[in-house]
């Protein structure tokens, strides 16, 4: 059984991470058909879910302008700004993804792994071969486009919704998390204790009384797509 490790580049030096098992933690024949599709696609485990950037790097950007990145929580490396719960504890992810190690640059995140069922493997792998044909023909923009007309496809259309779901959590928390980062960055760690108004009322009132309360965990905070 072979263990495969990751390339070094643009990843910080001697962290923690879970290498991919062949036969155990995928078939070696799915990891084969991947790579025989583009050798510059790696597979990356996932413990907890993250943000993370286009380009992802160890690089952590200027104080005024911080970007998520591949970093150390707890001993080991995360691929991202992780995500918690409600009770402070980090949002388990714990499934593999791949990533694209792209021309020099960085590391691009190109879809996760949602199920190891034999069918589900076999669509990601036909996907991943189309997507590379259909790129170099015509563009990724036309190839989103067939991508949503493909009704014959219902796994890969609902893989694509996953990660498209994984965009937009990042973009709506993107500014939220962006100045959580400066404010620490400065200093300022004290509570903004958002509130909430709420209208109290009955049956042929005239005058409305308002009550401001403390926004609770559901209402505030990290969206996590639960």
């Amino acid at each position: 059984m072979s263990l495969i490790s990751l390339p070094k580049d643009f990843r910080p030096k001697n962290l923690v991470y879970r290498k991919l098992h062949l036969g155990l933690d995928l078939p070696a024949e799915f990891y084969q058909s991947i790579k025989g599709i583009d050798d510059s696609l790696y597979f990356v485990y996932h413990p907890v879910e993250v943000l993370y950037e286009d380009i992802m790097t160890h690089y952590t950007g200027r104080t005024d302008d911080p970007r998520w990145c591949i970093n150390e929580s707890y001993g080991q490396e995360i691929w991202g700004y992780p995500l918690t719960l409600p009770d402070g504890q980090f949002k388990p992810d714990e499934t593999w993804h791949i990533w694209q190690l792209y021309r020099n640059v960085g590391w691009l995140h190109v879809s996760n792994i949602a199920s190891r069922e034999p069918s589900h493997l076999l669509r990601i792998i036909r996907r991943l071969g189309r997507e590379k044909i259909f790129k170099a023909r015509y563009g990724a923009f036309e190839w989103n486009h067939k991508m949503r007309q493909d009704d014959e496809d219902l796994e890969a259309r609902k893989q694509d919704a996953k990660d498209q779901q994984f965009r937009d959590i990042q973009g709506e928390n993107k500014a939220m998390t962006r100045k959580v980062m400066e404010n620490l960055a400065m200093g300022i760690t004290r509570p903004t204790n958002p509130t909430k108004d709420i209208i109290a009322s009955y049956k042929g009132q005239t005058n409305f009384t308002k009550i401001t309360r403390p926004i609770t965990d559901t209402e505030g905070g990290l969206i996590t797509g639960d």
